[in-house]
């Protein structure tokens, strides 16, 4: 479902609260968004919600700001939270899963937030493994899981998701324009919040409910779909124990990255960077 614009070519626009009242009376899941939690400004969402989901809160519940100070992106960078420019939110899961299975979970963030965005983009998004959302080869949106764990078991679950709605180009520092973008950016269409958020929760709410009844085949055929572009690229893998070089042949089905070594060896990734090496040469 595409959402319509509220105002065409727009690149003067005021920040405005979220008013989460919104949100609730247009929200229609059965799990995502039974509690939501709103703060203007806060240092993170996720480390919020981690606090909060410690204590106990239901399975469900979101937390939202309409700015971060602090705000988290993977392997510990900071995401960049600009005051109602974006959609700065968090979820709190309650699975009980193995946390062999936690990979499952970056997937169907990715696919929530992909298909958001390809509501609110004349572009198709794609996906870059395991969970940024580009647009022109730029990241106009990011996942990050964090979770607790007891006896081997996922005992909950944050999800936290940052999507660049309004930002104009001087609102990213210098190091980080022409590799982040946002959809007003790339469409020149200024979007209402709450009804992203709802179409957000929607998308997630979906997405958790097959992975709970249907498994995992449903999710990855659908993830396959905004990423197959890199299948059969060059890519340099940086993991936390160092960097090698390969060919992508896609992601396995429990969701690993796979990259064949030019000696032949097929290596399995579950944490790391991806960088293509056709952008990076162009």
């Amino acid at each position: 479902m595409y959402l319509k614009p509220i105002c065409w070519n727009s690149m003067e626009q005021s920040v405005t609260f979220l008013k989460p009242s919104l949100v609730r009376s247009q929200l229609a899941t059965e799990i995502i968004g039974r509690r939501i939690i709103y703060f203007r400004n806060i240092d993170s969402t996720n480390t919020c919600a981690l606090e909060m989901a410690a204590r106990g809160v239901p399975e469900g519940t979101v937390v939202i700001a309409d700015e971060q100070t602090r705000g988290k992106g993977r392997l510990g960078r900071h995401w960049r939270s600009p005051p109602g420019k974006g959609i700065y939110l968090s979820i709190v899961l309650r699975p009980r899963i193995k946390v062999e299975f936690l990979a499952y979970f970056s997937i169907i963030s990715a696919l929530a937030v992909a298909e958001t965005v390809e509501g609110l983009s004349p572009f198709p998004p794609d996906i870059k493994w395991p969970n940024d959302i580009l647009l022109h080869h730029r990241k106009v949106a990011g996942v990050l899981v964090e979770l607790g764990t007891e006896n081997d078991l996922v005992s909950y679950l944050i999800v936290g998701i940052g999507l660049n709605l309004l930002q104009k180009e001087e609102d990213f520092p210098s190091e980080l324009r022409g590799k982040a973008t946002s959809i007003l950016i790339e469409g020149g269409k200024v979007f209402c919040r709450e009804e992203v958020v709802v179409k957000l929760l929607q998308n997630f709410d979906h997405w958790y409910k097959v992975l709970l009844t249907s498994g995992a085949t449903p999710i990855m055929q659908r993830w396959r779909d905004y990423s197959h572009h890199w299948i059969g690229k060059e890519v340099k893998v940086v993991t936390p124990e160092g960097e090698f070089f390969g060919i992508s042949e896609g992601i396995g089905d429990d969701g690993r990255f796979l990259v064949r070594k030019g000696d032949g060896e097929l290596k399995e990734v579950w944490a790391a960077d991806i960088v293509s090496l056709q952008e990076v040469n162009k």
